[in-house]
């Protein structure tokens, strides 16, 4: 058993004199600090039970968890099966997988000119939402490639092939049997 002292403060408020401040009264407080002691006793038990209950939990380690948790060691695989072995941080430091990681680098110069044209889309039209700049982006973006396409296409000529594709042939009309036909 132990005992411990607490020193708690109340407050006192006087009224000194009234203070003349622009026509209206107002009253000057002043407060004064009263300490009181009290004696408490407390007691702790303690059991070697729960101790070595909570020492367990901090050892054991769960199957599946989130990536964060495989990332830092407290779970050995994620729901989709990934391990530590195929996990990395991105730059904002969240674990991702590997192999999702290189494919976004891959993807990524691909994208660019959609995204750069979208962003200066967006800066030309603040009045539209963000589904009306993605539509109107879109159809702009459709042009400005069809474009650059044609511009491409005629400091290029095509070449004409000699013949490697066969001319279709045309369906003939299907004629109707003898009998089955409106009278």
């Amino acid at each position: 058993m132990s005992a411990t002292l607490e020193s708690t403060t109340t407050s006192v408020d006087q009224v000194v004199a009234p203070v003349q401040t622009g026509g209206k009264r107002r009253v000057r407080k002043q407060t004064t600090k009263k300490t009181t002691t009290k004696t408490t006793k407390t007691t702790k038990k303690t059991t070697t039970k729960n101790k070595t209950k909570k020492a367990a939990d901090k050892d054991k380690i769960k199957t599946v968890g989130s990536r964060r948790e495989v990332w830092n060691g407290r779970a050995k695989k994620t729901s989709g099966g990934l391990t530590k072995a195929n996990l990395i941080l991105n730059s904002s430091g969240k674990p991702v997988s590997k192999a999702q990681h290189e494919k976004g680098i891959k993807q990524f110069p691909v994208l660019k000119p959609w995204r750069d044209h979208l962003n200066a889309f967006r800066v030309a039209h603040p009045e539209m939402s963000l589904k009306e700049q993605m539509k109107g982006a879109s159809k702009t973006y459709q042009k400005k490639k069809a474009a650059d396409a044609k511009k491409a296409g005629a400091s290029k000529p095509k070449k004409k092939s000699s013949g490697g594709k066969k001319p279709k042939k045309q369906k003939k009309p299907k004629k109707q049997k003898a009998g089955k036909g409106k009278h």
